[in-house]
């Protein structure tokens, strides 16, 4: 018989070992550092006591989970109260983020198998529909939860559920994603979806010229100035595109112009941070970031053939980063093929983040990730770099979303054989 206390019990000692395994390494790995680690048992009130019988008094509260102690009499019994009702929880889970974080593999299939391809698995909603039907449904639904009037500062964006009445711009991208991959098929996306969003990113970008220089340009949280980071920026350039945002435009030229700023830091090269109240910032080696920007850059006109010292074709050249966009990036990394390789320049953004990816891959294939995004969640994203797929077109002309459809389809085969080098 299953019994839930004995198996707790019985495995007690595994505990800290499957947690850094299976749900965040960081946590275990940083306690040892900073000599915290114990093999905790049990906690009373205010006090976690380890296998040995000590007694500690806990000043962190699982960083205010239990403000109230640790198993504290009421809530126990409120919770069993609660358990005893039978309640039918969590019936209806339609959330932002994991909507959002569907699409591109929706998108996706489409392209592998054809747009007006039918669907023939899945759940009645779906089953039937061809794939472009599909996309239209995904954006059909994110206009539909997009932030209404009358929410004020926050009108016009996103946040974990639809129609939520707050925005914050870690959640909006999300919900920018859907409607690019619509308007690549021709789909239609209101013009009214378009104008509200402008409304939330006017407020979330902060302006330059403000309280701290170094964070002209950049994309705040649920306010401008707060949490700001790399991610958040990246996913910015995704809703200016939606918007119809020309590279050109102030709004995305001080986005960039952020991205690139050696201002406090250096903004392109850090690596995984909290450092000034980023709130998990940073760029290399931070997954969310690193993915958020990449299809920033890549909308923007990011990605460009290297001809390899050829006319354009498909059978020897690659993509390379536009190096216009971001000068800080570094260059002399080795790219291109065993027979004929080349030398990156400076600004080549994306060799750089395919450089640092495949020398900071794991043996067993996977990455490390940081914070939230680690494991399957962070190899999914990096694999998506690497393979440059997946993306929506660049814009604003037309001859150039057809090159990057092109493109972006047969890069994957193409970095396989840079990842050899």
């Amino acid at each position: 018989m299953f019994h839930i206390q004995s198996l707790i019990k019985s495995r007690q000692e595994e505990k800290s070992v499957l947690y850094e395994k299976y749900i965040n390494p960081f946590s275990v790995k940083s306690a040892k550092r900073i000599g915290t680690y114990r093999e905790y048992v049990k906690g009373e009130g205010a006090y976690l006591f380890d296998k040995d019988g000590n007694c500690y008094l806990d000043c962190d509260a699982g960083s205010g989970v239990f403000n109230l102690g640790r198993n504290h009499p009421k809530i126990r019994e409120a919770i069993h109260d609660i358990l005893d009702l039978n309640p039918p929880n969590m019936v209806y889970r339609v959330y932002i983020y994991s909507n959002g974080i569907v699409a591109p593999v929706i998108y996706a299939l489409g392209q592998a198998k054809g747009m007006s391809s039918v669907i023939g698995t899945g759940s009645g909603a779906i089953s039937g529909l061809t794939y472009k039907q599909a996309v239209q449904d995904v954006a059909d639904w994110f206009a539909w939860g997009q932030n209404e009037p009358g929410t004020g500062v926050h009108r016009g964006g996103w946040r974990y559920n639809p129609n939520s009445g707050t925005s914050d711009n870690s959640t909006a991208q999300w919900g920018a994603l859907p409607l690019s991959y619509a308007e690549s098929l021709g789909l239609g996306v209101a013009p009214h979806v378009k104008s509200e969003l402008e409304l939330w990113t006017n407020y979330v970008q902060n302006p330059a010229g403000g309280t701290y220089p170094w964070k002209d340009g950049v994309s705040g949280y649920d306010h401008p100035e707060t949490y700001v980071n790399m991610s958040k920026t990246g996913g910015m350039l995704l809703q200016f595109a939606v918007e119809g945002k020309a590279l050109s435009d102030p709004d995305v030229q001080a986005a960039l112009n952020y991205m690139d700023s050696m201002d406090t830091y250096d903004h392109w090269n850090q690596g995984a941070t909290t450092a000034y109240s980023q709130w998990y910032g940073g760029n290399l080696g931070n997954p969310y970031a690193m993915w958020a920007v990449y299809k920033g850059l890549a909308t923007y006109d990011g990605l460009e053939w290297n001809d390899n010292g050829t006319p354009l074709d498909t059978s020897d050249d690659f993509l390379v980063g536009n190096p216009s966009l971001i000068s800080t990036a570094p260059g002399g990394i080795t790219i291109g093929y065993d027979s004929s390789p080349g030398t990156s320049v400076a600004g080549d953004w994306y060799s750089h983040y395919c450089d640092w990816l495949v020398k900071d891959q794991e043996a067993d294939g996977n990455w490390s990730g940081y914070a939230y995004w680690y494991g399957p969640l962070a190899a999914g994203w990096y694999i998506n770099i690497l393979n440059a797929t997946g993306a929506p077109p660049v814009v604003p002309a037309p001859a150039a979303v057809l090159l990057g459809a092109i493109g972006l389809a047969v890069s994957g085969w193409k970095l396989r054989r840079r990842k050899e080098l």
